[in-house]
C-alpha cells in the first residue's frame, strides 16, 4: 500500500515512458513510447504496480516495471526510477 500511495501522490500526468521489456499481459513492444496518465486502482496493484497509459487512443493498465521514464517532471521520473530499482533488487510486496 505504501508504494501505491507514494507513486499515486507523485506521478503527474503525461510522464513519457518507453517500454523496456516484454510482459505477457501487456501489448507494449520494446521501444514503444506511451504517456503515463496515473496509477491503476489499488485493487489492480496487489501484487505489483500498474500504471494507466494512453495506448492506441485508449487507456490501458500496464506493469510499471515494464517502463522507463524518458521525460516528465523530476519527481515523477525519480519515483519511477525508485520503483525500477526496487524491482531490480528483487524486492516484492
Amino acid at each position: 500500500m505504501g508504494w501505491h500511495a507514494s507513486i499515486d501522490d507523485t506521478i503527474q500526468n503525461n510522464v513519457r515512458c518507453r517500454c523496456r521489456k516484454i510482459r505477457s499481459m501487456s501489448p507494449l513492444k520494446i521501444g514503444e513510447e506511451v504517456d503515463v496518465l496515473g496509477v491503476a486502482p489499488f485493487d489492480d496493484c496487489e501484487s505489483e504496480m500498474f500504471v494507466v497509459v494512453l495506448w492506441n487512443d485508449r487507456e490501458l493498465a500496464v506493469p510499471l516495471e515494464q517502463l522507463e521514464p524518458i521525460s516528465g517532471d523530476v519527481k515523477s521520473i525519480e519515483i519511477i526510477e525508485d520503483w525500477l530499482y526496487w524491482c531490480l533488487m528483487g524486492d516484492e510486496f
